[in-house]
């Protein structure tokens, strides 16, 4: 499967549906922009390692089991 290694912030928002000023100040954060004449390229490798910073793990229910969305386990 081909996988693009950089995105135009267009793209990007579609993607990962977030809006454009919020994804260029995390791209611009995590290192990911690139601004070549013009345009404005995200490096999807060092954006999503970037992102990963935020994952929060599943939380636990008493009896030790993951929560899941609705309440059910």
């Amino acid at each position: 499967m081909f996988r693009r290694k950089y995105l135009r912030y267009k793209e990007a928002e579609w993607i990962y549906s977030i809006q454009h000023k919020k994804l260029l100040e995390l791209a611009d954060n995590a290192g990911a922009l690139y601004r070549i004449d013009g345009y404005v390229l995200i490096k999807v490798e060092i954006f999503e390692a970037y992102l990963e910073r935020f994952h929060q793990p599943p939380k636990m229910t008493k009896t030790g089991g993951a929560v899941i969305r609705g309440g059910e386990q």
